[in-house]
């Protein structure tokens, strides 16, 4: 299972969940693409803390 499968089975689960998925690990990328799930985000490896940081807010203010 992948981290995006997972990620949908997390959100079936727990309508609205909000979920950042970080990769360094882009095949998976290639052959899934990038979600575009309401609720789930793609932050690629290597990140800053602050760039985390941001998005983690971001995620959080935004309606589900």
């Amino acid at each position: 299972m992948t981290g995006i499968e997972f990620a949908g089975q997390l959100q079936a689960a727990r309508p609205g969940l909000r979920v950042i998925i970080c990769s360094g690990y882009s095949a998976e990328m290639v052959r899934t693409g990038v979600p575009t799930q309401a609720g789930i985000v793609y932050l690629p490896k290597p990140f800053p803390a602050a760039t985390l940081a941001t998005l983690v807010r971001e995620s959080l203010d935004r309606t589900p």
